[in-house]
């Protein structure tokens, strides 16, 4: 039959749940390895800014264009050329 609104409801309260109880602490115990309570603090003045408001909003599709991209042959055989000076050709059969 399908899913009903009322099961997705739940569904979405358990998410927001496990994401407030579970990831947040992670988060939390992960970012404070690499930053600093004022690096946090100006990190999320930006992400509150337009700029940062814009970054957010078209970071998803930035980032598909360049996974996309990095998969262009002649990028990867820029890459292999870039390599080859530095090993020689090693590997090549």
């Amino acid at each position: 039959s399908g899913v009903s609104e009322n099961d997705l409801n739940a569904v979405a309260v358990v998410m927001a749940e496990w994401f407030a109880e579970d990831m947040v602490p992670t988060m939390e115990e992960i970012y404070k390895q690499y930053f600093t309570l004022d690096d946090l603090n100006k990190m999320s003045a930006f992400f509150e800014s337009e700029i940062g408001r814009k970054y957010v909003a078209n970071q998803g599709a930035i980032s598909m264009q360049i996974l996309t991209r990095v998969q262009d042959p002649n990028l990867q055989k820029s890459l292999v050329e870039r390599l080859e000076k530095i090993f020689g050709g090693a590997g090549q059969q």
